[in-house]
């Protein structure tokens, strides 16, 4: 069965599920390293980097064959090219995964070390991605999307190849709404944190989601639940203080506003060309993830 997506009436309630997937995608992460937002998404770039070739190759080869576990080093001027930041900001940042003991540093360029996923945190966090994922599937299939059937055949690598493709599924959506808004990691974090919690009740319920399915139909901003900049340094597990200067930038820009003493992100700010732009590539990335995973037995 191929994938099926019909565009006029499911990408923006799709593009919210991916949403939330990437904030829950970013707590794993965290939690597992035990870090900030800004190490955690460099780690997952190292463990793309390290299997990308890797992944080429398993894409070719014949269903269920078996592909050793080599991880390739990658540089952090590579790094800095895939993530979109600043050299020396992934340089800072890979000199605090490797003083944790989080990768290693090889000729020619950075590893995560095999154990390093052998340990409790990150079983767990392989778990918890995998569930997660198949949820996010589930969800999608409710609102109509059409979706492979899963491989009926899992190898023993398969839970760790779920969470590798999990990564590059959320190191490319963040470049997408960071490129939108033409800020930094966090603030599009921050972005999309604010926008989660203000569309809470379209989670909650389906019949309210299906109402502002099409891609003209952007929720209200009367409808939109304010959040405090407490509540979304929580949930990202940022200091309050950081949160408070990257909101501050985003309601100068207008991509937040002040609404009876918390932020919603304005309808306004979800219509611009560049940000619609960003959430039908999203559409496309997310169905293109959810295609990869089903061929790895995940449902």
């Amino acid at each position: 069965m191929s994938v099926s997506a019909d565009p006029d009436h499911l990408f923006r309630p799709g593009v919210r599920l991916a949403a939330s997937y990437f904030l829950q995608s970013a707590d794993r992460i965290v939690r597992a390293l035990n870090e900030d937002l800004g190490p955690a998404v460099v780690f997952l770039g190292i463990v793309w980097g390290n299997v990308a070739n890797q992944a080429v190759g398993r894409a070719v080869a014949a269903e269920g064959a078996p592909v050793l576990d080599r991880r390739a080093p990658v540089s952090v001027v590579r790094l800095a090219e895939s993530l979109g930041l600043p050299f020396e900001t992934v340089r800072r940042y890979a000199l605090r995964l490797q003083d944790a003991g989080f990768c290693e540093r090889q000729s020619k360029g950075l590893v995560i070390p095999a154990e390093v996923f052998e340990t409790p945190a990150f079983e767990t966090c392989l778990s918890e991605t995998w569930s997660a994922t198949a949820q996010f599937g589930r969800d999608l299939e409710a609102l109509g999307v059409v979706l492979p059937d899963p491989n009926p055949v899992q190898d023993d690598e398969a839970g760790r190849w779920v969470a590798r493709y999990s990564a590059r599924y959320f190191l490319k959506g963040l470049k997408l709404i960071t490129e939108s808004l033409d800020a930094d990691l966090l603030t599009s974090m921050i972005f999309l944190a604010v926008n989660r919690a203000n569309l809470s009740l379209l989670f909650a319920d389906s019949d309210i989601a299906r109402a502002y399915g099409a891609p003209d139909a952007v929720r209200p901003d009367d409808f939109r639940r304010p959040v405090s900049v407490m509540e979304i340094a929580g949930t990202l597990r940022l200091p309050y203080e950081t949160t408070r200067r990257r909101v501050l930038g985003l309601v100068e820009m207008g991509a937040c506003r002040r609404v009876g003493g918390g932020l919603i992100v304005p309808g306004a700010a979800l219509s611009t060309p560049p940000v619609v732009k960003a959430m039908q590539e999203a559409w496309r990335l997310t169905i293109s993830f959810m295609g990869s995973v089903r061929k790895l037995g995940l449902q």
